[in-house]
């Protein structure tokens, strides 16, 4: 058995004038972005399991009138009680939404540590909701466990 979760999440504005909100999609009321048990993929590559373990969170932002940018910034890795980390490049992360403005993750890439400019508003800084899709596949040979402590914060700056 292997469980996964990054314990929550935080919401970071660098100006006054803007609200960002973040919220589970799944209809989840956690904090945590959690993938709950998880199996590792089998000898040949293929999956364990017959589904695929997806996650979204919802970042909400409004009430600006200035160009900016949002990040995203993971700022922990994940370990089990033994201190073994789960690697980070087998969770896979995209973006999708209604905005105007411009993706810079419209298609799945490899979580990272530190912080990845994932979104540009247009030039009006309009409103926008970006829906974060998180999916894990587990390598072959993972160690069973529960891996905890990663978080991932969600950063809205000014740009020009």
């Amino acid at each position: 058995m292997l469980v996964l979760s990054l314990v929550g999440w935080s919401n970071v504005s660098a100006f006054a004038a803007v609200t960002l909100e973040v919220a589970p999609a799944d209809g989840a009321n956690s904090r945590d972005l959690d993938f709950e048990t998880v199996e590792s993929m089998g000898p040949q590559g293929e999956e364990a399991l017959e589904r695929v373990v997806v996650r979204r969170v919802r970042v909400t932002i409004s009430d600006s009138s200035n160009r900016y940018q949002v990040f995203q910034r993971v700022n922990a890795p994940l370990t089990n009680s033994n201190g073994t980390e789960f690697p980070l490049k087998a969770i896979r992360f995209f973006l999708s939404t209604a905005g105007r403005g411009d993706l810079r993750v419209p298609n799945p890439v490899p979580l990272e540590m530190g912080e990845r400019v994932v979104y540009d508003s247009d030039a009006t800084g309009s409103p926008t909701e970006l829906l974060f899709n998180y999916t894990v596949e587990v390598p072959y040979g993972q160690e069973a466990g529960q891996y905890q402590g990663g978080s991932i914060s969600y950063v809205v700056t000014p740009s020009s």
